[in-house]
């Protein structure tokens, strides 16, 4: 059985249901002799591969959906063999960089390489295009590294750097790429886009209408998400048979990862000492190995720890401790320490707020 959101992603940007302004104006691109580098930005589930994959489809017709997977083997300077993964098809390449780590720089500059010296096959476009996931995770040697390659390979490479946030981008690199924001889709959006899924998988319950409402308040603007939910609905509906009970509709929305962050939040206003660092630990250990973005972890977090706050100041305190984190997970690369800090500074920040003592970060506390 194939997933939804995969059999019935759009395949042109005709096709797609949001985002119409801007579809029209890479419909406009598509026409101009002169394409240009494009950075897609948006946040999780908001479309963004679509859109990308809808605007290959445009430029190469069907064969930008023939895809193999290969790998390539790259020498670091310092002689350390680096293999990279990558999707093709005999016009694009898809890949990412941030997988390497701290070696995504030299990926970036050798396969780029590879791919603007060889000829294209296409007689309407004579370049091939690189796709970069997750540009915004790239390292600034990386992104150094990009905008040159950029420059020297512009007449026979175009590359679209896809990711969450365009601010994370150097300036020089921005400024070679024409910006394309992807917004998530609205409440309305995902209610018409469920109905139309639904609808097309011939799929018909009582307790529709209710879970589909259920869904958009719980899928956080995530298309991707909500038709999964809908399609996990369906499943439990279909093994329920006629007599489906009220509860089948919320259980979609239950998710583990969810459930962990909500009890850490809870555990770090209920007590606060120094032998919560190994619970704290051993929580955010378990969301790193099932692969939940640092990101998504900090900022689902902090909106669960901002209404515990005491008062005013005790939020805007709190706000900074996030920001400043959230910095540096950019810049590190050891994303468990600094989550496991930023709960170790809450709690500080809390019973600094119980007992009225002025929170400094600069001098430690005993608990």
């Amino acid at each position: 059985m194939s997933l939804w959101c995969d059999k019935y992603r759009p395949k042109t940007l005709a096709e797609l249901d949001f985002n119409r302004p801007q579809a029209a104006m890479l419909k406009k691109l598509l026409a101009n002799e002169n394409f240009p580098h494009l950075a897609v930005f948006g946040t999780s589930g908001s479309g963004k591969m679509t859109r990308v994959k809808a605007l290959l489809y445009e430029l190469f017709d069907v064969s930008s959906t023939k895809l193999r997977i290969e790998s390539k083997v790259y020498e670091a300077p310092s002689g350390k063999k680096i293999e990279q993964r990558y999707v093709t098809s005999n016009f694009h390449i898809e890949v990412n960089p941030s997988e390497s780590g701290f070696y995504d720089r030299v990926v970036v500059q050798q396969l780029l390489k590879d791919v603007a010296t060889s000829d294209s096959l296409s007689k309407r476009h004579p370049f091939k295009v690189v796709v970069v996931h997750e540009a915004d995770r790239l390292t600034r040697e990386a992104q150094q590294g990009l905008r040159r390659t950029l420059e020297k390979y512009v007449s026979s490479c175009r590359v679209i750097l896809v990711g969450e946030r365009v601010s994370r981008l150097i300036p020089a690199l921005k400024s070679r790429c024409l910006a394309v924001r992807n917004a998530a889709p609205s409440a309305a959006e995902i209610t018409a886009i469920l109905q139309k899924v639904a609808t097309l998988e011939d799929f018909s319950s009582p307790a529709l209408p209710a879970a589909i409402k259920k869904i958009v308040d719980g899928c956080d603007g995530n298309l991707r998400r909500a038709i999964l939910m809908l399609q996990a609905f369906a499943c439990n509906q279909e093994a329920a048979g006629s007599s489906s009970s009220k509860n089948s509709s919320t259980a979609i929305l239950s998710f583990r990862w969810q459930e962990l962050i909500n009890k850490l939040a809870t555990s770090l206003v209920e007590s606060q000492s120094p032998r919560k660092v190994g619970e704290i630990r051993t929580i955010l250990s378990e969301l790193q190995v099932h692969l939940i973005p640092p990101e998504l972890v900090l900022r689902l977090l902090l909106l669960q720890l901002l209404p515990r706050c005491l008062d005013g100041e005790m939020s805007g305190q709190l706000i900074r401790l996030a920001a400043a984190v959230d910095q540096r997970l950019a810049l590190g690369s050891k994303s468990l320490i600094h989550l496991e800090l930023f709960a170790v500074q809450f709690m500080a920040l809390f019973r600094c707020s119980i007992e009225s003592i002025a929170f400094d970060l600069e001098c430690s506390m005993d608990f």
